[in-house]
């Protein structure tokens, strides 16, 4: 879609035989981990406007916004994350852009399961809209929000005598 837009692209993947597909297709890719710098630079990184962090690994992911933020401060980036934490951490690196795809799939599964409960459409969506400005990120938990230590588990019992 992008090539189809004429805007350019590199692709960074450790896997040579990925790199290899996209080649075939006429597309630039990079051997190599996007968490190098000089990788990064190959990828002619100083040059972006936007940098689209999709690696499955927090680690690789978080330096490599560090390092890519340090040779382009203008460069926007798009991440996609596994854990809201993995989340928050890259929010305060300045990364634009932060895609949560268990959060958006369990907000569809919600819409679905109330619509198909009879939910007005508006309303729905209304509460889907507010769930996801809530679990933004940099939102944070409020105190109010936040789970007592013991969880959401029963009330303790009570080992006092009954009064009677």
């Amino acid at each position: 879609s992008l090539r189809d837009r004429g805007i350019p692209s590199v692709g960074i993947d450790l896997d040579p035989q990925s790199v290899d597909q996209c080649r075939k297709r006429g597309q630039h890719a990079i051997n190599g981990s996007s968490s190098n710098e000089v990788v990064l630079r190959a990828a002619r990184i100083e040059f972006a406007k936007v940098m689209v962090l999709a690696t499955g690994d927090p680690i690789s992911a978080h330096v490599t916004a560090q390092h890519a933020l340090h040779l382009n401060p203008d460069l926007q980036i798009v991440a996609r994350v596994h854990w809201r934490e993995e989340g928050e951490r890259l929010k305060t690196l300045g990364i634009d852009e932060v895609v949560w795809p268990e959060m958006e799939a369990g907000l569809e599964i919600l819409r679905h399961t109330l619509l198909s409960y009879g939910d007005a459409s508006d309303d729905v969506d209304r509460l889907v809209s507010d769930l996801r400005e809530d679990l933004a990120f940099g939102a944070g938990l409020g105190q109010e929000d936040e789970l007592p230590e013991e969880g959401l588990g029963p009330e303790p019992r009570s080992t006092a005598a009954p009064d009677d």
